[in-house]
């Protein structure tokens, strides 16, 4: 195959599957949103590398804590960008949170410090981040 070839077999998938979601949703079809390490089962293959610097965290304490709170501590391990994980249907919270952290050495921390509590948040290396 040529890449022009391969080019274009492409945008007529992506045109295809876009038609397709379309009809669906036009049809009543409801849209689910999936976050790879909130699928049951799903861990990371290989182990962290330095170059890791992605965390998901889930159980996060959004009743007692708001938005701004939550970044605060996060911004404590390096965390400047937080996606806080929201249900698509109501918009509310649903307590899980992908935070990019500057390091892996405080990806790491972070990921130490939700260890070491039972019942509170968790915090595992991101799958995702090993997808991409």
């Amino acid at each position: 195959w040529q890449a022009a070839d391969a080019a274009a077999a492409l945008e007529t998938v992506e045109a295809a599957s876009e038609d397709a979601l379309r009809r669906a949703l036009d049809n009543g079809a409801a849209l689910e949103v999936l976050y790879v390490d909130e699928v049951e089962g799903v861990r990371r293959a290989e182990p962290p590398s330095a170059a890791d610097h992605e965390v998901f965290l889930s159980g996060l304490p959004w009743h007692d804590y708001d938005e701004a709170e939550l970044r605060g501590w996060l911004r404590e391990f390096h965390a400047p960008d937080v996606f806080f994980i929201t249900d698509p249907s109501t918009g509310d919270f649903t307590g899980g949170a992908y935070a990019r952290v500057q390091t892996h050495d405080s990806a790491a921390d972070l990921i130490g410090s939700c260890g070491e509590v039972q019942e509170g948040p968790q915090a595992a290396w991101s799958a995702s981040e090993q997808l991409l």
